[in-house]
């Protein structure tokens, strides 16, 4: 009797020592109560109605720790665990309210464990789940019925059509000849749809592996990369985001951060061409949502990229990151550095009446080095606060030189210089002496009770120095009088002033509801001042002109946002933006109202098919650049200028979009501008002078599709296409314009080389038939690009060999027609001497899946700094 009491005890004492948790078909809901209870330092947080069908029967040894215990019980369900410091965050991926769900045993009635379960329709995977240790499996779907296949080691394989519901208990049978090989291929969708965005799962392209984020874009539909530069359906210059926060620095540490992320690391890339809610200003170009991979070991990480190329001369970029988490503190530290060596050729051909009055053959080199850092912190004094800091600095030293040979050719410059013609050769240095860009931000982000209840707090400082200083010789030949040697030289001072302030709040209404509202403020002052001095044989001077504040503005925002899941197939997005703007110029001021409403709609079908539905009002306002009056002289003659008195633009659009859920994606929009601008270049009896105008409208018609193919598990290709007509007016003359056919295709093709799937090449083809921007028509080019990739030591170490341009075809023509009346029109050949060869050598040191830190920066104006 004492030994069997004996027993009893070491019994009790060994299951509550080594199995504090043991559960038996618990609710998974239950078991993250029980576990949440249990736990002091932890607080678990999670949606009670997404997780109560998936249940757990397993024993957990007290020795785990509840981020480890947390992961064991959600096991292989479609379920995110993201520890936040003190917070987990449990969440359902697959949020489909129909599930398929059941059980599986043997012939004796035991539960059969970590059975594969995959979903297909037709061919196509569109879900699958493993059976737990009691047998038990949910597997959520949005479809009504689906074609099921359960396989085991051990077992027949099981195949056949099931309704998306409960299935009750699967019997599987022993397999005696276990022996022979299966193979089960299929993919899941690369391309999905939700209500306002296109969305790109990177990890269901096996092709993607050994890409930085950057190269990346180029499988996206409906992005175009041309010279480093990312546009949404050929329209302007995309933003980007990175897990939904605005990354609005230079371009130059916007493209290194890119460069430094790989594809591993990234979940999916989401294409926002009609934006809504806080983002919706100054979007001529939409959003790029780079959404990461939410494991959240903590640790240290640390990643070395270098890149050498040559075109016409050597080029290279180095980056070099550091990013540490722990449970209550973050940091992301960046360095990196540009060598950039472009050469272009440029024929232009001014003309009136049809006659050739100027001929200018160019060729520029522009070597632009920079050299940047950046910094994150990220503090989470509570499980319900979190404040941060972003500051970033880059100083640029960028140089063109050019040398142009100009021939005039017409009747008044014979009746000035007394003779048939006018010749003259130039010589220009431009140069940036001091060019320094400042990034600061702040921020508060404060959970209310629920987690996905929000209010966010940020102030955000953004300063630029652009100085140019120029130096411009020309040596003039005509028949009748000797030589002429002149000179110019000229400095400029520009400098940009942001400062803006947002709270931002979010809170769901219910579990098929969520509402956002914010409000901004935003302060804009420009500087700028000019010394020209000029140098000839007749005359020796200086001319002194001073500009200070050149433009002030002032922008009150506020915007609210409902979305609606109003079926379980039909989602909705509906937006309305306020803005009040007050500009200030030396010569005048202006105010200006507006609402911005957007509206999206998406539906799919039990099929998985989508069709959505988006229109949406917005506006783009003039960048610094073309707001700046100061002069910039490209040679002796020829010279740009800015204008300070230009007003928004404003667009309409409208989109009706398809996805097939296998390999099809199409998209249908109108877009009506109307105060667009475009640069109108002057010609004078002896220069010509490019200022930018308020000078248009346009509507825009046209079709997109993309449609990817797999012809074996190792060979992929993707075709895309455009077709669009372009009809531009004048605001004031109808006999201005520009209208016409727009046409564009591109196919690429992928092949992995060896078994591992770690050797991969691209091979990719973009050819532009006509193009059509504002009043300026683009001629038929295209060119070729090729990238190697090898990844090897665990994918800790990328190789990449990438080839553009290898064939010498980037060579544009462009014609811009600007006053049909007169006959003016300006012709530009270039050669952009785009080939180039480089090899890229990336290395990864410490966790492989450290959490990374990024922010909203919450500040949309800073694009307008950049030189467009």
């Amino acid at each position: 009797m004492r030994r069997v009491l004996y027993i009893i005890i070491l019994y009790v004492f060994c299951t509550t020592t080594y199995a504090q948790y043991v559960f038996k078909g618990t609710s998974l809901s239950e078991a993250l109560i029980q576990l949440d209870k249990s736990s002091k330092h932890y607080d678990i947080s999670f949606v009670y109605d997404e997780l109560e069908d998936f249940t757990v029967t397993k024993t957990i040894k007290k020795s785990a720790s509840i981020p480890d215990a947390v992961r064991e019980v959600c096991g292989f369900y479609p379920v995110r665990v993201t520890t936040k410091g003190r917070d987990i965050l449990v969440e359902c991926i697959q949020k489909d309210r129909t599930k398929l769900s059941g059980r599986i045993v043997d012939a004796d009635h035991q539960p059969v464990a970590y059975a594969n379960i995959v979903l297909y329709d037709d061919t196509l995977v569109i879900g699958g789940g493993v059976s737990n240790e009691a047998g038990d499996f949910v597997i959520p779907c949005g479809m009504t019925q689906a074609k099921v296949r359960i396989s085991c080691v051990g077992f027949k394989t099981i195949e056949r059509q099931m309704p998306i519901a409960d299935v009750g208990t699967i019997r599987m049978q022993m397999d005696n000849n276990i022996l022979k090989n299966v193979n089960v291929s299929g993919s899941m969708p690369i391309v999905r749809n939700e209500a306002n965005r296109l969305q790109y799962i990177v990890a269901n392209d096996e092709y993607a592996q050994g890409l930085t984020a950057f190269e990346l874009l180029n499988r996206v539909p409906m992005v175009s990369m041309v010279n480093g530069q990312a546009t949404i359906l050929g329209k302007g210059t995309a933003h980007y985001m990175i897990n939904g926060r605005v990354m609005e620095m230079d371009d130059g540490l916007i493209q290194q951060r890119l460069w430094s992320m790989h594809a591993e690391d990234v979940e999916r890339i989401e294409v926002i061409s009609m934006p809504t809610g806080k983002y919706l200003t100054d979007l001529g170009g939409g959003y790029i949502n780079i959404v990461m991979n939410r494991d959240q070991s903590l640790g240290w990480r640390s990643d070395i990229s270098m890149q050498a190329g040559i075109s016409d001369k050597w080029s290279g970029r180095t980056d070099a990151s550091v990013n540490y988490a722990s449970e209550q503190f973050d940091m992301a530290f960046d360095v990196n550095g540009n060598w950039l060596t472009k050469t272009e050729d440029k024929e232009t051909c001014y003309s009136l009446n049809e006659q050739k009055d100027r001929y200018v053959i160019s060729h520029k080199e522009t070597k632009d080095k920079d050299l940047g850092t950046s910094l994150i912190i990220r503090y989470l004094p509570k499980n319900n606060l979190e404040i941060g800091a972003f500051g970033s600095y880059q100083h640029l030293w960028p140089k063109s030189d050019i040398f142009s040979e100009i021939t005039w050719d017409s009747a008044l410059n014979k009746l000035l210089y007394y003779g048939d013609c006018f010749d003259l050769s130039s010589e220009s240095s431009l140069k940036y002496s001091g060019n320094h860009v400042l990034n600061l931000s702040t921020y508060l982000d404060w959970t209310l009770g629920k987690p996905d209840r929000k209010i966010s707090f940020s102030y955000h400082f953004y300063y630029k120095q652009d100085d140019k200083e120029s130096n411009v010789w020309c040596h003039e030949k005509t028949p009748s009088i000797p030589p002429i040697f002149k000179e110019q030289n000229y400095n400029n001072e520009s400098s940009y002033r942001i400062r803006s302030a947002k709270i931002d709040f979010t809170t769901p209404l219910s579990s098929a509801s969520t509402f956002n509202a914010g409000v901004s403020y935003t302060n804009i002052k420009n500087e700028a001042n000019s010394n020209l001095s000029q140098v000839t044989v007749y005359d020796t001077g200086i001319k002194p002109k001073a500009i200070n504040e050149f433009h002030e503005e002032s922008i009150f925002a506020g915007y609210l946002s409902f979305q609606q899941n109003i079926s379980k197939q039909l989602k909705a997005i509906a937006t309305l933006r306020y803005e009040h703007s007050k500009t200030n110029e030396p010569w005048y001021e202006t105010k200006d109202d507006h609402f911005y409403p957007t509206l999206s709609l998406n539906y799919r079908s039990e099929y998985g098919k989508q069709i959505g539905l988006a229109w949406a009002m917005s506006v783009t306002r003039p960048n610094f650049y073309d707001l700046n009056p100061l002069k910039v002289y490209e040679t002796y003659y020829d010279q740009s200028q800015g204008n300070p008195f230009l007003t928004p633009s404003y667009e309409n659009r409208i989109e009706v979009n398809y996805n097939n859920n296998k390999d099809l994606y199409a998209n249908l929009y109108y877009t009506h501008g109307k105060d667009q601008i475009d640069w109108i270049t002057f010609i004078h009896p002896s220069s010509t002078t490019a200022s930018p105008e308020n000078i248009y409208k346009s509507n825009k018609t046209g079709l997109y599709i993309n449609y990817r193919h797999h012809f074996s598990q190792r060979v992929n290709a993707i075709a895309e296409g455009e077709l669009f007509y372009y009809d531009a007016d004048g605001n004031y003359d109808n006999t201005i314009g520009n209208d016409g056919w727009g046409k564009r295709f591109s196919i690429s093709g992928d092949v992995i080389l060896n078994r591992q799937h770690t050797l991969i090449l691209n091979a990719r083809y973009d050819q532009w038939l006509d193009d059509y921007v504002g009043f300026t028509k683009i001629d038929a080019y295209g060119y070729f690009s090729f990238a190697l990739r090898y990844s090897l030591l665990n994918d800790r170490l990328k190789l990449s060999l990438t080839a553009v341009d290898p064939f010498h075809q980037q060579i544009k023509d462009k014609t811009m027609r600007f006053n049909y009346h007169h006959g003016e029109n300006q012709k530009v050949h270039t050669n952009l001497h785009s080939h180039y060869i480089g090899l890229t050598a990336t290395y990864s040191l410490g966790g492989k899946k450290v959490r990374q830190t990024h922010h909203d920066f919450n500040n949309s104006e800073t694009k307008r700094a950049e030189k467009q």
